[in-house]
């Protein structure tokens, strides 16, 4: 019996990052609604890695939403800011695709790019905190 992270996991943090460059970049552009889009798929990649390592099965995007808030927000294990931060982006991200509609206040998303990297920073800590789990 082995022990290791899945490839999924690193992988999906590593992406949490660049999601969270590319959002940083997109705001310095002007570039809104990529920056909210970007922020939103840093905390939802960095949420799913996670689960993941909770060996938590998602079939979809709702669904770690869902799990995430249920099993690790309100139980306190994750503080509720983060929950709070994701969950204005989850809102804005389907505000955004239904829409097509352009986000127009980018003083607003300045906080958000703060929030989202504490948001990585914390959960990136707790999957590194998180055992390895074993692979037959």
């Amino acid at each position: 019996m082995k022990f290791l992270f899945d490839e999924n996991v690193t992988y999906l943090v590593k992406r949490a990052w660049e999601h969270l460059e590319i959002a940083e970049s997109s705001y310095h552009s002007e570039k809104l609604n990529d920056s909210v889009l970007s922020l939103y798929n840093a905390c939802y990649c960095m949420a799913l890695a996670f689960l993941k390592t909770k060996q938590i099965d998602i079939r979809n995007q709702d669904e770690v939403k869902v799990i995430f808030k249920e099993r690790f927000i309100r139980t306190g294990i994750i503080d509720q800011n983060f929950d709070k931060t994701y969950s204005k982006l989850y809102i804005l991200r389907r505000e955004i695709l239904e829409q097509q509609s352009e986000f127009m206040d980018q003083t607003a998303i300045k906080p958000m790019i703060s929030n989202t990297q504490l948001f990585l920073k914390e959960l990136g800590g707790l999957i590194l905190k998180a055992p390895p789990y074993s692979v037959e």
